[in-house]
């Protein structure tokens, strides 16, 4: 089955990210004794940030808001359900991820932060339009060649008249 490029969703995460300083500094307090005796553990926080750069992906938004139902206010019960994780944990893990500055809550929705800067999405979609109009620049000058080579074969064909007085006279 072939893929619709154009509801292919997606986004840039890098290889560096573990190198990120917040990260570095959330990754050992999540794992660290210092942090609480019901932490949740790092890889609880990476997944519930990773789930929202997907969601923020799915829903296309270059500027990295997530809203779970577009008329409400967010809610970490409905969250939870999405992510098929304990509410006491998400919310653990979006303190923690808006402690460090990851992410915004606020508007009814969170926002991922520096979302627009490593994504692109803009600039995505300026290619993609200079894209369709190289192409259909190039499917209007291939037409115009085919029109054009068409005309001059006809002009150049000899009438049914002409090949058979051709004929006759043995040439």
């Amino acid at each position: 089955m072939a893929r619709d490029r154009d509801k292919e969703k997606w986004f840039k995460f890098y290889c560096d990210f573990f190198d990120d300083p917040k990260i570095k500094i959330l990754d050992a307090l999540a794992n660290g004794p210092s942090y609480s005796d019901t932490a949740t553990d790092a890889d609880m926080v990476f997944y519930v940030y990773l789930r929202l750069m997907c969601m923020a992906a799915t829903e296309l938004d270059p500027e990295g808001n997530v809203s779970i139902f577009k008329d409400q206010s967010f809610n970490i019960d409905d969250f939870s359900y999405l992510i098929n994780r304990p509410e006491y944990e998400t919310s653990q893990c979006l303190e923690l991820l808006q402690q460090y500055g990851l992410i915004k809550i606020e508007n009814n929705c969170i926002h991922i932060e520096e979302w627009e800067t490593s994504q692109y999405f803009a600039k995505l979609e300026e290619k993609r339009a200079k894209d369709r109009e190289r192409k259909q620049k190039q499917r209007e000058k291939e037409k115009a060649e085919r029109d054009a080579a068409s005309e001059q074969s006809q002009t150049e064909e000899e009438s049914p008249m002409e090949r058979i007085r051709r004929i006759k006279e043995g040439h």
